[in-house]
Order: C-alpha cells, then structure tokens, then sequence
C-alpha cells in the first residue's frame, strides 16, 4: 500500500469516528468536529489551504489528500467540477468528499487520483 493510499485510510477512519448529533449543524461546526478529530489522531490537515489562485478546500492534509465538506445536497455536476479542480492540482494526491447526504454519480478516480465520499448522515450515527 503506498502513502497516498494510507493517508486515505487513516482520514477516512477518522471520519468515520466523528458523531453528528443533531440536524441543522451549520458547516462551520462541522469543520471544527473535523479539525479536533484530525488533530486528535496525529494527522496533520491545514483549514483552507491555498492550493491554487481561488482554490481552498476545507483542509488538506500533510499528505496531500483534500477534505471536501458539503451541507445540503449539492447537485453532482457541480460537486464533480469541484473535486476535479482540486484533483487536478498537482498538490493534491486524493480528494474525500464528504456531503451531507450522498451525492450520487461522484466517480471513484478523477485525473488518476482517488476519490471517496464519505456523507455525513449514512455513516456518522446522525441523531435527529
């Protein structure tokens, strides 16, 4: 397994531990759930980074895969064209987009980088 597969893994379980526990969390909170839980497991993920002129995803870690966080349902389209400018940044190795509620269509690879989406109310444990 290699770096970029790892760090995949690693953000992914991480992910995967955080609770949401109430409806109408605004995003702000949830990137700070995000960004404690990160902290928390020694992964190292900047807020906002610049990796491009008008391109900050919502963190990005030390290696090189983008957190993408989305409330609501965005439409596919414009979910898609989001997380292709970000993987087809030379800074970035893998995209995880994480929606409120699955997005569907989002593809498994873009620009031979990987791609996985993780929603927040399937597999958080959400409490409404």
């Amino acid at each position: 397994m290699d770096l970029v597969q790892c760090d995949i893994l690693a953000v992914l379980a991480v992910l995967r531990t955080i609770r949401v526990t109430g409806a109408g969390w605004n995003e702000a909170r949830i990137h700070t759930l995000v960004a404690s839980a990160l902290k928390a497991a020694g992964i190292v993920a900047v807020h906002e980074a610049r990796i491009a002129p008008r391109m900050r995803p919502d963190f990005l870690t030390s290696g090189r895969t983008v957190i993408e966080i989305k409330k609501g349902r965005p439409r596919a389209a414009t979910a898609i064209a989001q997380i292709a400018r970000y993987a087809n940044c030379p800074l970035v190795a893998a995209v995880v987009l994480v929606p409120e509620r699955g997005i569907p269509k989002i593809p498994s690879e873009i620009g031979g980088k990987p791609v996985s989406q993780l929603p927040l109310y399937s597999g958080w444990g959400i409490t409404i």
